[in-house]
């Protein structure tokens, strides 16, 4: 029941999160890079009912979560060559006709380490690189844990929203290299943090827990 409730703040109440967070691609569609909590490598055939079977062996979702998925999904496939290594074989693309999907996704945190919009001009494989720069640590993420940018990520500020897209906190970052947790000081659940460049942006979802 909680899940539900969640699931229907984010598709009711995000309206100007969504707009930040996803793009429509010049076909109508969105799309969202996902990466798969598992231990094994997906076949190369990973599909769509694939990828439901995975959300629902993890996270037991609701029939009516089950019937949006199955409905506004139209296409899921591996994001990357099967030469990639370690975490880039478990990333999947998730084409849907939903703007609320990568927001949707985002509360199965059972199911998933991340998901990320996916768009057309301006996110794709460069922002994944520059994902790489940044490492959260130790985890769960407490006011204990840091940020750690690399130097050449060129990122100018951050802004963290919490499940609801509501602006919790907002820092300029340019030339910092270290960011510690407690300065935030966030409350037990789900955020996302976006980093901002000249050119691009990379979201990263976190569960924060008091220690």
């Amino acid at each position: 029941m909680k899940k539900m409730v969640l699931i229907l703040t984010i598709l009711f109440s995000l309206q100007s999160f969504a707009q930040d967070t996803t793009c429509v691609w010049q076909d109508g569609y969105y799309r969202n890079y996902v990466g798969l909590i598992t231990d094994n490598i997906p076949d190369s055939d990973f599909n769509k009912t694939d990828f439901i079977n995975h959300l629902i062996t993890n996270s037991n979702p609701s029939t009516s979560e089950l019937d949006f998925l199955n409905t506004s999904i139209t296409e899921v496939s591996l994001s990357f060559p099967s030469s990639q290594v370690g975490s880039s074989q478990k990333v999947v693309t998730v084409v849907s006709d939903s703007n609320a999907m990568n927001a949707f996704l985002i509360a199965f945190s059972e199911s998933f380490d991340w998901v990320e919009p996916y768009c057309e001009i301006l996110l794709g494989r460069d922002e994944f690189d520059l994902a790489k720069g940044i490492k959260i640590y130790p985890n769960p993420v407490s006011d204990n844990s840091y940020i750690q940018i690399d130097h050449t990520t060129a990122f100018k500020s951050l802004k963290i929203y919490d499940i609801t897209g509501k602006l919790m906190y907002s820092k300029e970052i340019e030339n910092l290299n270290l960011i510690e947790f407690s300065e935030f000081k966030l409350s037990n659940g789900i955020y996302i943090l976006k980093f901002i460049s000249d050119h691009l942006a990379v979201s990263k979802k976190i569960i924060y827990k008091s220690m």
